[in-house]
């Protein structure tokens, strides 16, 4: 028996759509005196985090040693049975080179172009989104703002994508020295993190979570990260640890939640 497992389906990292099909053809080496059977499954992410296995119902070969398979409905990756947008994959981690080729084919998909959500890619290739709120868009625009008119000699960046050990990631704000702007201009995604990225954390992450993306930006490049609590409280770690403010000399106050 041999089994293959690989990022992909025969080299394509298809977004399907609510009832959508995506078809393919795959082939496989057998000798000419034996038979055999096909079969697997596709793991996926749905638009809500949902991850569930596409089966792949049993194929026979059939004709010459190297069979093309075109498989029927059945064998096709479906995401009929969850919401959103369904991902496949299978189970091995992208390299940084498939990782900014999976990047640039996200950005260039019209069905992620306006979902209101914000979008990663974790290690696998696979899509991971989180969802917006304007509690998150009011400390993401006041951050923006404090660390722009307290660190005027870099700038501040939004959402841009960086290349990690575990997938592209996006921090809610980073800044940038001015040198690291002249090396690397508005590459996309950055192959190092800015010397800040700031995160800004939802009720629902947890501090493994945190501590997992907070490690990822600092082997990255990041000298220092921030992780925002949805009250305004800010946390700064840098690769010493915790630290009780800035190594950068910023010092930002948040809003307070507004009760209605």
């Amino acid at each position: 028996m041999q089994e293959v497992r690989g990022l992909g389906v025969v080299g394509e990292q298809p977004v399907i759509a609510p009832g959508g099909v995506h078809r393919y053809t795959s082939g496989a080496a057998r000798s000419r005196r034996r038979s055999g059977t096909m079969r697997g499954a596709y793991h996926m992410l749905a638009a809500d985090g949902t991850r569930f296995d596409a089966p792949i119902s049993r194929i026979h070969p059939r004709g010459s040693a190297r069979a093309a398979l075109r498989p029927s409905a059945g064998a096709c990756a479906r995401s009929t049975a969850h919401p959103g947008l369904g991902y496949a994959t299978m189970g091995n981690r992208a390299t940084p080179e498939a990782l900014a080729l999976r990047w640039a084919e996200v950005c260039r998909d019209p069905a992620l172009r306006n979902l209101p959500y914000k979008i990663e890619v974790n290690a696998w290739g696979m899509i991971e989104m989180s969802p917006a709120n304007n509690r998150h868009a009011r400390l993401q625009g006041r951050l923006a703002l404090e660390i722009g008119r307290q660190l005027p000699r870099g700038e501040v960046l939004t959402e841009c994508p960086i290349l990690t050990d575990i997938g592209v990631r996006v921090p809610d704000v980073a800044w940038a020295s001015a040198e690291f702007m002249r090396r690397h201009g508005e590459t996309t995604p950055y192959p190092r993190a800015p010397e800040i990225c700031v995160d800004i954390l939802s009720p629902s992450s947890t501090d493994p979570e945190a501590a997992k993306k907070t490690r990822a930006y600092l082997q990255a490049g990041a000298l220092e990260v921030w992780l925002v609590t949805e009250d305004g409280r800010i946390r700064f770690r840098g690769a010493d640890g915790e630290a009780p403010r800035s190594r950068f000399g910023a010092n930002v106050e948040l809003p307070a939640p507004i009760e209605k």
